[in-house]
C-alpha cells in the first residue's frame, strides 16, 4: 500500500475567509469560522469543493460521488487546514446594506456586518491520497501548482481569491520497512512537517479583466457603520471606507450599480429583466447571480446561483483633497436644527489632478454567462452611446452634488493585476 501526503500553502490575494452565521452576535452578524482554540479556520469541505472544480472531468473518479443507488468514496482526503494571519494584522470588519430595488435607497433592517481575513494571510492544507498512480499524481500536482481558487462568501465582489505559493509531497510505501516504521512511530503533524515545500512561481492563467477608469465629478463618500467622534465637543465625523491608508470603493457597490443600469437598458429595448432578481432565467440573473425568493417561514424556496462576473474592490487614486461637509439634522416637528446631531462626512473633493476610480470586472463565476441578446446595428450603437454617457450618483442622505461619477476610459486587458485595483 502506498500513501501520498501532499502539503500546500495558499496565500490570500484578496480579503476572504469562511464565515459562521451560527455564531452571530450583537457585535458582528457574520463572524469568521474558528477552531476550538479560537483561531480562524477553513473547513476541509470548502477546500474539497474547490478542488472538485479544479479537477474537472476527473473529479468524480478522484474525489468520489454520490448517486441515488450508487456512489464512490473519495481517494483524496483533506485532513486539516491551518490559517496564519500576518504579523501586526487582524481580521477586518466590513458593513454592508442591501438596497431597495424600487426606491434606490437602503433597505430597512438589512444592514449586516461581516469579518474577513486580511490580504497576505496563508492557509496550509494537508492532503492524503491512498494508492495514487504516478500519472494521476503528476497531473494533480501540476494542477495544484497554478491553482487560484476563490474560497468563501463574496466571491463575485472581490473577496476570497488566493493562489498556491508553496507545494510539496511525500510518498510512503508501507511494504518498505523504513517507511512503515515512520508511519507507525510518527504523529500525523510530524509526517507533514517533514515534507519540504518548494516555492511555486506559476501564476496560472491570466484573468480577462475589463478595466474602466472613472473621473470623480462631485464629492464622493463611501462610509462605514459608525461615525467617529471629534475631539472635544465637536460634531460627529463619518469617515471614508478605507483599506489601510487607501480610500476604497467595494466591489458590491460596482456590482449593484452596474446591474441596475443593465436591467434598465434591457427593459428599454424590450428584453425581459426581473425586478426582484430572483427568477434565475433573465440575462441579469445569469450574469450577476440571483437568490431564491423567500417563503413565509423565511426559508429559501430553492437554491440560487453565483454570478459569472467578479467585481473587484478598487482604490481611489490620483490626488484627492479630503474636504469636510457639515450637514445638520432637522427637527421634524419644529423644522429647526436638532441639538448635537450634526455630522461631517470625510469625502474626496476635486483637485488639479482629478482623482479616479479603477473599476475592474473579471470572469470567475460558477457557470458560463448568459446567451448573448441578438441586437440590430442601430440598437447596439444606441447602447454604446448610452454607455459612454452613463453616470451614476452615490449618495449618503440627500446632499446635493454628491457622488457624481463620470465614465472615463475603458479597455479590455488580459493580465493578472490591473493598476490600483485588487488582484482578481
Amino acid at each position: 500500500m502506498r500513501i501520498t501526503l501532499v502539503r500546500l500553502e495558499l496565500e490570500l490575494l484578496e480579503t476572504g475567509g469562511i464565515t459562521a452565521p451560527e455564531h452571530a452576535s450583537a457585535a458582528v452578524d457574520l463572524p469568521l469560522a474558528t477552531d476550538p482554540a479560537g483561531n480562524p479556520w477553513y473547513p476541509p469541505t470548502s477546500l474539497a469543493g474547490a478542488m472538485r472544480r479544479l479537477l474537472g472531468p476527473s473529479a468524480d473518479r478522484l474525489l468520489g460521488y454520490e448517486a441515488d443507488d450508487a456512489g464512490r468514496a473519495s481517494s483524496i482526503r483533506v485532513l486539516a487546514t491551518h490559517v496564519q494571519v500576518p504579523q501586526h494584522r487582524r481580521p477586518t470588519l466590513r458593513v454592508r446594506n442591501a438596497m431597495d430595488r424600487e426606491r434606490g435607497a437602503p433597505r430597512a433592517t438589512f444592514l449586516f456586518s461581516s469579518e474577513a481575513l486580511p490580504v497576505g494571510s496563508t492557509v496550509e492544507v494537508q492532503l492524503r491520497w491512498d494508492d495514487a498512480s504516478d500519472s494521476d499524481l503528476t497531473a494533480v500536482l501540476e494542477a495544484l501548482s497554478s491553482w487560484r481558487p476563490v474560497l468563501g462568501r463574496g466571491g463575485t465582489v472581490g473577496h476570497g481569491r488566493c493562489r498556491v505559493t508553496r507545494l510539496g509531497n511525500r510518498t510512503l510505501d508501507l511494504d518498505d520497512d523504513s517507511d512503515l516504521l515512520d508511519w507507525l512511530c510518527s504523529d500525523g503533524p510530524d509526517l507533514f512537517e517533514a515534507i519540504t515545500l518548494e516555492d511555486q512561481h506559476d501564476q496560472g492563467a491570466a484573468d480577462l479583466l475589463l478595466d474602466v477608469r472613472w473621473r470623480i465629478a462631485d464629492a464622493l463618500h463611501i462610509g462605514t457603520e459608525e461615525p467617529e467622534a471629534d475631539s472635544g465637543e465637536g460634531p460627529r465625523v463619518s469617515p471614508m471606507l478605507r483599506d489601510g491608508d487607501d480610500a476604497v470603493v467595494p466591489g458590491s457597490t460596482w456590482k449593484g450599480v452596474l446591474r441596475a443600469r443593465c436591467e434598465y437598458i434591457l427593459r428599454s429595448i424590450g428584453v425581459g429583466a426581473c425586478l426582484p432578481g430572483t427568477c434565475g432565467e433573465c440575462p441579469p440573473c445569469q450574469l450577476f447571480g440571483w437568490g431564491p425568493p423567500r417563503r413565509d417561514n423565511d426559508a429559501p424556496a430553492e437554491r440560487g446561483a453565483r454570478g459569472s462576473v467578479r467585481f473587484l474592490e478598487c482604490v481611489i487614486g490620483g490626488d484627492p483633497l479630503h474636504g469636510l461637509d457639515s450637514p445638520h439634522a432637522q427637527e421634524r416637528a419644529t423644522r429647526g436644527h436638532r441639538p448635537r446631531d450634526r455630522w461631517r462626512p470625510r469625502r474626496p473633493a476635486l483637485h488639479r489632478r482629478d482623482p479616479h476610480l479603477g473599476f475592474a470586472a473579471a470572469p470567475g463565476g460558477a457557470r458560463p454567462g448568459p446567451t448573448p441578446v441578438p441586437m440590430g446595428t442601430r440598437v447596439a450603437a444606441r447602447r454604446r452611446r448610452r454607455y459612454r454617457r452613463w453616470s451614476r450618483r452615490y449618495r449618503r442622505g440627500n446632499h446635493p452634488g454628491s457622488g457624481h461619477v463620470a465614465a472615463g476610459r475603458h479597455r479590455w486587458a488580459a493580465r493578472a493585476r490591473p493598476d490600483r485595483c485588487r488582484e482578481g
